[in-house]
């Protein structure tokens, strides 16, 4: 229970967070919250966790159209389009450990 109430200060601090970031930004380039995830009173806080972390990959990142790979805003996006080699061999995506598109843990030069 009480690990379920600080999870929910949380959510209001990230919450308050994401709404000051996006006043910063010009009209236009203002992105919604993203959903809160619909979980019973039961879920673990691992669930909610995994839910909200998805919610975010999908609805607050802003997504390359080359590779797919998401980033915080577009700004960065257009850093990594530069470089941006488009899908792992074979047509689909691979990702190290660190989220990272490519092989291994090793250095990928090509995304500086």
């Amino acid at each position: 229970q009480c690990l379920t109430s600080s999870f929910s200060i949380h959510e209001q601090a990230c919450i308050k967070k994401w709404e000051e970031a996006e006043a910063r930004k010009p009209p236009g380039e203002r992105k919604p919250l993203p959903r809160k995830p619909e979980l019973g009173e039961d879920a673990s806080l691992e669930d909610r966790n995994a839910a909200a972390q998805e919610a975010y990959n999908q609805e607050g990142k802003v997504h390359c159209p080359g590779c797919g790979r998401g980033f915080k805003d577009e700004g960065t996006l257009a850093k990594h389009e530069k470089g941006c080699k488009g899908p792992a061999r074979g047509g689909e995506r691979s990702h190290s450990r660190s989220g990272r598109v490519g092989g291994g843990g090793g250095l990928d030069n090509s995304l500086s």
